[in-house]
């Protein structure tokens, strides 16, 4: 097989694709199955005037945010991606891209948005540009 500029994201576990609108939590929960919980799955970049640690930093900000207002059924972790620029011969961890899980989102109406939230989101846009993003059916 022939790499070119091709970049691997690897993720562990039993992936099913549903869609890359965001519809209403429930919608979402009821769609996945009994033994699954729905999970936003997002490819980000960074931006040349951005950074890895800032990055790292809203997604911590982000997690608070939902620990803060008593959401503690969700979780949101970031892994790296390994890349290769020279058709498969070396590879190496991006330092423009990571790959982030928000499992069991509980869909936060919009009247609980306030300025933490804004702050958090301020911090990946100031980092980050999300490249792709779709919901999955991850394993409980």
């Amino acid at each position: 097989m022939k790499y070119s500029a091709r970049t691997l994201a690897i993720a562990a576990g039993c992936f099913v694709s549903l869609t890359t609108a965001l519809p209403a939590a429930a919608q979402i929960s009821s769609a996945c199955g009994a033994d699954q919980v729905p999970a936003i799955v997002r490819l980000s970049t960074i931006k040349p005037t951005g950074s890895m640690a800032g990055f790292a930093e809203a997604a911590r900000d982000h997690l608070k945010w939902y620990r803060d207002h008593g959401y503690t059924a969700n979780e949101i972790t970031s892994y790296p991606v390994v890349e290769t620029k020279d058709e498969g011969k070396t590879w190496t961890v991006s330092q423009t891209q990571v790959f982030s899980i928000h499992r069991n989102d509980p869909g936060v109406p919009r009247d609980k948005i306030d300025d933490a939230w804004n702050a958090y989101v301020a911090k990946y846009r100031a980092n980050s540009d999300i490249t792709s993003e779709t919901i999955i059916c991850m394993p409980k």
